[in-house]
């Protein structure tokens, strides 16, 4: 089987850069969310980031017209799902909302259609009983910013097939991502894994007083010639990280739900949710 038809369940960033990722190397794509107002949102992003490709990437602007004007946006996942090769769920990080998606679309799957998660935060063991035929279920985790952080972790569950992996491996491929394969599944995948404890570094110097976030980002960009953490906080996007402190906090990790509050008291209930709109940490408008 070849990956052609794409269902992205969620019109959130990753949702939209994907799509338009997938879409410019010649994939069918539909992004399906829960209602006309969510579709209004999607288009908004889908159009912000098309402008990005074309500014940022070396896709022609025509192109990326083309690929845009190609993705449909629905608010009928039955219709959706019954054509298509690969449901890509990028829902919001809540396990009941993603554990309510997956069990939902069952009847209407196809026995061949692959069904991957880009969750940050769950296992794909987490939702393995939620489906009728385990094997065609995998994780797959893209970064933000898709476009230069072009790499796909895929991370099996115990009852993932051989040619579900190889599958998903050849599509990431077709659409300009590097698929790295991992043995199996680890909470945090391979970027998470060394990249949360650096972003908890940090968080933990601003929340605790010890100094301003733009002087733990100077430091550590001028000795390291790469992005701080608050940047890299901001690019991924404030309530992501937000979900994963929370998520970190339920389970009674040390320290994480101190940071979920500073995040949250000082930057969301602001409205500041990093680069996707315009202010973070940092203002970028």
């Amino acid at each position: 089987m070849s990956i052609k038809r794409i269902l992205i369940a969620g019109g959130g960033t990753l949702g939209t850069q994907s799509a338009l990722q997938f879409a410019l190397n010649g994939k069918k794509v539909t992004v399906y969310t829960h209602s006309a107002e969510a579709i209004d949102r999607t288009k908004t992003r889908l159009g912000r980031f098309a402008e990005v490709y074309k500014t940022q990437t070396d896709y022609e602007t025509s192109d990326v017209d083309k690929a845009l004007g190609n993705i449909e946006c629905v608010d009928d996942i039955e219709t959706a799902v019954s054509d298509t090769d690969l449901v890509f769920e990028c829902l919001p990080e809540d396990k009941e909302i993603k554990r309510g998606f997956f069990t939902g679309i069952q009847k209407g799957l196809s026995p061949a259609t692959i069904v991957a998660t880009n969750s940050s935060t769950f296992l794909p063991s987490y939702f393995t009983d939620c489906f009728n035929d385990p094997s065609i279920f995998v994780a797959v985790h893209l970064a933000n910013e898709i476009w230069t952080r072009n790499v796909a972790e895929i991370m099996p569950h115990a009852d993932t097939s051989d040619d579900t992996l190889a599958e998903v491996e050849t599509f990431a491929k077709e659409v300009g991502l590097k698929p790295i394969r991992l043995n199996r599944e680890h909470p945090g995948y391979l970027l998470n894994s060394v990249l949360i404890p650096f972003i908890r570094s940090g968080l933990a110097l601003a929340a605790e007083g010890v100094a301003k976030p733009e002087s733990v980002d100077t430091v550590w960009e001028t000795v390291m010639n790469s992005e701080g953490p608050f940047h890299t906080i901001d690019i991924i996007g404030l309530r992501t990280v937000y979900a994963v402190l929370s998520a970190e906090a339920k389970h009674d990790v040390p320290g994480s739900k101190e940071l979920a509050s500073f995040i949250f008291k000082n930057y969301l209930e602001k409205g500041r949710l990093g680069v996707e709109n315009g202010k973070g940490f940092y203002d970028y408008s």
